[in-house]
């Protein structure tokens, strides 16, 4: 077996006769080459493991020779030793520079030859292990990264997963909540608004009566004549319709608000459907009027809206638009709050809702006042789980759910932020959803 194939250039037959006999000697496999043409052929279809390369040649020299296989990156990697009578030292430079592995003199001895060969070869068998194994370990790393890659996807969508299934949940449970207290308000107050209107016919019966009772002509008893002085009958009489007008206007803001519930909520609403966008954001506003109160750290919070857009409709899922609008009020007046209690002080706390139409899209911003965004925490505001709240007070999934209910709708949202100057949320939304095939 063969210890190697080692390639052997020189225009001398008796030397290519002596070193092809002591190479065969020393189980070594021997091509060879008359010239450098030759040798630069032979090597585009015999790659040897050595090259024993003489310098003075006709034709092109042992130096040009080598200078060719080293600008090839096929041949680059063969070990060249130089075989010449040349003993200056200029040449033996010359030929490092040029990228030989070694130099051998003539007249050269045939043991000294088979030895540095024998070296090369081991050192270039070595090279090439050293090589394969590290193009193994790139395949390695490749894979692992690849595999790493997969599972860093893996754990975003089983996250962004456990995000829906929990919005899904919470929905649902809003949903069942504001259905009951809409449906235990609402039946009350079919009782009072049902009752009104015979109330005030009644009264109105009844003070007709007693006017006409008061008109006729006899003396009154003293007990009747001095209640009705007590009780100040002309004032009730005018109070009255006042009372009414304030039950009617009660009742009627009582529903408003019931409506306002069910609209939120949409829990008949799952499917795309046509809304009034202002409506949307009055009815989320309704839902955290209470909030806007004053409060122990800071006063009323100032609700800016300025509606600019027309004509108010555009085609969503109400259900998921209305729980977004809602996050990012909520996580306005949060932004206050908090500013708020760290004693910050803020003139005026404000939160400015705009709506204009830009080309086909509907724009909707969302500003407040209120702390900001950290920098460290602005990249990862809509990663799912991620909060900078105190444990049990959010589980990071807000801005990450009004992130895909936005792209749900095709739209887009973008987030300005300077900390302790306040926020800004813009949301773009196409006025019309592309139709599904």
């Amino acid at each position: 077996m063969y210890l190697g194939t080692v390639l052997v250039v020189d225009d001398n037959p008796h030397n290519l006769g002596v070193i092809s006999e002591c190479l065969d000697t020393a189980n070594l496999e021997v091509l060879i080459a008359k010239s450098g043409e030759s040798a630069l052929e032979k090597v585009a279809y015999a790659t040897p493991d050595v090259i024993l390369l003489d310098v003075m040649m006709p034709g092109i020299s042992g130096f040009e020779t080598c200078q060719q296989l080293k600008a090839n990156p096929d041949t680059a990697h063969i070990p060249i030793i130089f075989m010449t009578a040349l003993t200056d030292t200029e040449s033996k430079v010359k030929a490092f520079q040029l990228g030989a592995a070694d130099y051998v003199t003539k007249p050269f001895q045939e043991a000294e030859i088979i030895a540095r060969i024998k070296t090369h070869l081991k050192l270039h068998q070595a090279l090439q292990n050293i090589q394969n194994t590290n193009k193994k370990l790139e395949e390695k790393i490749h894979q692992q990264e690849l595999t790493e890659k997969k599972l860093r996807t893996a754990l975003i969508e089983l996250k962004a997963a456990q995000g829906k299934l929990i919005q899904a949940a919470k929905l649902s449970s809003l949903g069942k909540m504001v259905g009951g207290i809409a449906h235990e308000m609402n039946n009350p107050l079919t009782f009072i608004t049902g009752n009104l209107a015979p109330l005030s016919r009644y009264i109105n019966d009844l003070q007709q009566a007693l006017t006409l009772y008061q008109s006729l002509d006899f003396k009154i008893p003293t007990p009747i004549q001095a209640q009705l002085e007590a009780i100040d009958l002309d004032f009730i009489f005018q109070d009255i319709p006042h009372i009414l007008g304030s039950m009617k206007s009660g009742a009627t803001r009582l529903a408003t608000i019931i409506q306002g519930l069910r609209n939120f909520a949409n829990l008949d609403q799952a499917a795309e459907k046509t809304i009034d966008i202002h409506q949307a954001l009055d009815y989320s506003l309704l839902m955290v009027n209470n909030r806007l109160h004053t409060s122990t750290s800071r006063g009323t919070i100032s609700l800016e809206k300025n509606y600019r857009f027309s004509p108010n409709t555009i085609e969503c899922f109400p259900q998921l638009l209305n729980q977004a609008l809602f996050q990012l009020i909520t996580n306005a007046i949060d932004a206050i709050d908090e500013k708020a209690e760290t004693n910050e002080t803020i003139t005026t706390p404000t939160i400015r809702i705009t709506t204009q139409q830009q080309a086909d899209s509907l724009v909707i911003s969302i500003r407040d006042n209120g702390i900001g965004i950290a920098p460290e925490h602005y990249p990862h505001i809509f990663d799912p789980f991620f909060t900078t709240k105190p444990i049990g007070q959010g589980i990071g999934l807000g801005l990450s759910n009004v992130h895909q209910t936005i792209k749900r709708h095709n739209g887009n949202i973008r987030c300005q932020s300077r900390f302790n100057q306040g926020t800004t949320f813009e949301i773009t939304l196409p006025l019309e959803q592309p139709k599904q095939p």
